[in-house]
């Protein structure tokens, strides 16, 4: 396989795993608040912390996946420039 043709399939994956892990994410925390406002009779407060926990933990997720691709990245950039 061509060196464009493997970076073609690694950044799809790349955004695949981004998707569902924010998808996911997303989804558990808003189901699990939803759930707390039914038991707990409160309607909205739960579901709306979840939306907003969901979204900080998926950008969690983001930053631990993306920062080792970007040194990764980066050390290979300074390699090619000491050469």
């Amino acid at each position: 396989m061509d060196n464009t043709r493997k970076n073609l399939i690694y950044a799809l994956g790349l955004g695949t795993q981004f998707g569902l892990m924010v998808a996911l994410t997303l989804a558990a925390f808003l189901l699990g608040g939803v759930y707390l406002d039914k038991f707990l009779g409160t309607k909205p407060v739960f579901m709306i912390l979840g939306i907003i926990m969901g979204f900080a933990g998926a950008g969690m997720e983001v930053c631990h996946v993306i920062l080792p691709f970007l040194e990764k990245k980066s050390k290979v950039k300074d390699n090619k420039n000491d050469k």
